[in-house]
């Protein structure tokens, strides 16, 4: 895993365990709207920050395919083989 998904990874897991703490709270009982809502965002973007590392790691390996692919064409000065 790289530098960076470990940064995301982690990111993930510390907004993951903030919505978890809010669940613990007893969030689904509480009468304010303001509240609720913010919950439900956060588990919403809690989603999509969880669809993103998903789809990141897909992506970086093509990206990083796709270099291989057109640096194979090249050498070291830059020409073409």
């Amino acid at each position: 895993m790289k530098l960076c998904n470990k940064k995301l990874n982690y990111l993930y897991e510390i907004f993951s365990d903030a919505v978890k703490l809010i669940e613990e709270m007893g969030i689904k009982k509480e009468k304010n709207m303001e509240l609720i809502s913010l919950y439900n965002r956060m588990k919403y973007l809690r989603e999509c920050f969880k669809i993103f590392l998903d789809e990141y790691e897909k992506m970086s390996e093509i990206v990083m395919e796709r270099i291989k692919e057109i640096g194979s064409k090249y050498d070291i000065t830059g020409e073409m083989k």
